[in-house]
């Protein structure tokens, strides 16, 4: 009798999430897609390559899986049925909208505003904008240059 896998803690229905043993727990909602897998690219120079690791159907149009070999800093996309695609539930795109996602570790981020005490209701200008179409580049970094013009707009508050 084969021993049960270890239980998957997650945090959010999909994307891919670091568990406790050190392994990476892949999912991703693609019902109409016939096979996935998840193509690691390698995060060690010296052995560049990838791994194609396939990912289980469940119901409702999910896949996952756990893979031992991601780790946080592993780059990946997913291989479906039409290509290669991001994670549209990647918490990094270091590359861009359509680079590989990285797997990170939310819980390691050291906070620094602890002082910020936010804006008062009354005096929000929500903009709400989407990182990938923003701006031609598609990253945080080019979204800052922007920062200005949206504040000079009267913008006090952005959704990401």
């Amino acid at each position: 009798m084969n021993p049960s896998p270890p239980p998957v803690k997650r945090c959010w229905p999909i994307g891919a999430e670091v568990q406790p043993d050190g392994a990476v727990h892949f999912r991703v909602w693609a019902p109409a897609t016939r096979h996935l897998a998840v193509l690691l690219e390698s995060a060690d120079a010296q052995s560049a390559g990838v791994e194609l690791q396939p990912l289980q159907q469940e119901s409702g149009g999910y896949w996952s899986g756990s893979i031992k070999s991601a780790s946080i800093g592993t780059r990946y996309k997913f291989q479906m049925d039409r290509g290669l695609f991001p994670d549209p539930a990647s918490r990094f795109q270091p590359e861009g909208v359509s680079g590989a996602s990285q797997v990170v570790d939310p819980s390691l981020w050291q906070w620094t505003d602890s002082d910020w005490r936010g804006v008062r209701r009354e005096n929000q200008v929500l903009y709400e904008i989407h990182l990938g179409t923003f701006t031609q580049a598609g990253t945080w970094n080019a979204a800052l240059r922007e920062l200005p013009a949206l504040a000079e707009l009267g913008v006090s508050v952005l959704e990401i």
